[in-house]
């Protein structure tokens, strides 16, 4: 499961809500005024929904899809540009939370990384993957392991062969 945005809309109007603050999509104003203002909406959230429908795309993505755009500088004047951009949204959203499950490691989770990110140069990257795959809930963990094994002479692989230092 893709780790979603913390304040991802629930609901086709709430996606419509974030989309118009962001920009300014569907804005009601003097010219849309001739409508009651809840006719109005509907009518902007049923457009939204025949998006979501066409592309086969659920309200995540194109919320995904429109932070991506925000963070581009790209100017969005409708609904239907932005399940063009899906897949890259996705793969910057999941790129962004990478990094900051990485900078978030506390100092000596950091440390083992970069000193097994040197050693995985040499040919020695059993513990560097390891490290790199963990979750940030076991690092802890994870980071114990590391210092008792990376202390011994002889140091163990992850896979439980010996090596010596």
């Amino acid at each position: 499961m893709r780790p979603l945005p913390p304040d991802t809309p629930g609901t086709e109007g709430g996606l419509f809500d974030r989309l118009s603050e962001m920009f300014g999509i569907g804005v009601w104003d003097e010219t849309t005024a001739a409508m009651p203002y809840w006719k109005w909406r509907a009518r902007e959230i049923a457009k939204v929904k025949a998006v979501l429908r066409k592309h086969d795309r659920a309200v995540a993505d194109l919320y995904v899809a429109a932070l991506y755009a925000k963070a581009e500088g790209r100017d969005i004047r409708a609904v239907s540009w932005l399940p063009r951009d899906v897949p890259r949204a996705w793969r910057w959203w999941e790129d962004r939370v990478a990094e900051t499950q990485l900078l978030g490691a506390d100092e000596g989770f950091a440390e083992a990384l970069v000193i097994e990110m040197e050693r995985s140069n040499t040919g020695d990257d059993a513990w560097f993957g390891r490290l790199v795959r963990c979750p940030p809930a076991n690092r802890e963990e994870v980071y114990q392991q590391w210092l008792s094994e990376r202390s011994s002479p002889t140091t163990p692989s992850p896979a439980g062969t010996a090596r010596t230092s």
